[in-house]
C-alpha cells in the first residue's frame, strides 16, 4: 500500500490535533507546534489512513525515517505486532533509543519546587528576587520583537564552534515558533527588568 503522506503545515493544525488532543501519548514529537517549526529539519510528514493519523520525519542528517506510533482508535498495536510476526516471523526485535527519550518533570514539582531536589533552583530564584525588581508579563504579538532581541544577545553570548549548527537549528525553530506565535497556540511568559526583556519560555499542549 503507497501511504499518501504529505508535509505538515500550518494550515493542517486542526485536522492532526483533532488525532493528537484526545490521545494518551505525551511525546513531545505529537505536539503540533513542533512538527511545525522543526519541520525545516526533519521533513515531518502526516497521512490519514483508515482513522489513524501517520507521523513520519527524517533523522541522523536525514538518512532515514522515523515513524511515530499511529493515533486514532482501536488496537492498532497489537494488530500490527500480530500482521507482522504472521508475515515475517522472527524478524523484528526491539531496542530503546536514549538519544530520542523524552524527559518529564511534574507540572506540581516545578511550581512549587519543594525539597532537597530543587533546592539549588529555590537558591537561584531566591538571589535574582533578592537583586532585581521584576516584572511577569505574557507573551503576546507585541513583544515577540524583544523576546527574539534577546535572543540574538544570547545566541553571539553561547555561539561556539562545537555546536553552531545546533545552535542555528534552535534558532530557526524558535524564530519560526516566534513568528507565528497564537497560530501554533502556544502560551509562554516573560521577566522585565527596567523594561526590557530578560528571559522568555513558552510551550504547547500536547
Amino acid at each position: 500500500m503507497d501511504i499518501p503522506f504529505k508535509p505538515i503545515r500550518l494550515e493542517d493544525k486542526e485536522i492532526i490535533t483533532s488525532f493528537t488532543f484526545p490521545s494518551d501519548y505525551r511525546n513531545c514529537d505529537f505536539s503540533f507546534a513542533n512538527m511545525c517549526s522543526w519541520r525545516f529539519l526533519y521533513d515531518s510528514e502526516f497521512a490519514i489512513v483508515d482513522g489513524y493519523l501517520l507521523i513520519r520525519f527524517m533523522i541522523e542528517d536525514k538518512s532515514r525515517f522515523a515513524y511515530m506510533m499511529p493515533v486514532g482508535d482501536g488496537d492498532l498495536a497489537g494488530d500490527a505486532k500480530e500482521q507482522l510476526e504472521g508475515a515475517l516471523p522472527g524478524s523484528f526485535f526491539y531496542i530503546p533509543e536514549r538519544d530520542y527519550f523524552d524527559y518529564i518533570y511534574l507540572r506540581e514539582d516545578l511550581a512549587t519546587l519543594r525539597g532537597k531536589k530543587y533546592q539549588s533552583k529555590r537558591n537561584h530564584i531566591n538571589n535574582f528576587k533578592k537583586q532585581y525588581s521584576y516584572e511577569y508579563v505574557p507573551i503576546t504579538p507585541d513583544i515577540v520583537p524583544q523576546c527574539l532581541k534577546l535572543e540574538c544577545k544570547w545566541y553571539k553570548a553561547n555561539n561556539g564552534d562545537n555546536d553552531e549548527e545546533e545552535l542555528n537549528d534552535e534558532r530557526r525553530s524558535l524564530t519560526y515558533a516566534l513568528h507565528h506565535f497564537d497560530s501554533l497556540g502556544l502560551i509562554g511568559g516573560a521577566l522585565r527588568v527596567d523594561n526590557e526583556i530578560i528571559a522568555f519560555s513558552f510551550g504547547a499542549p500536547i
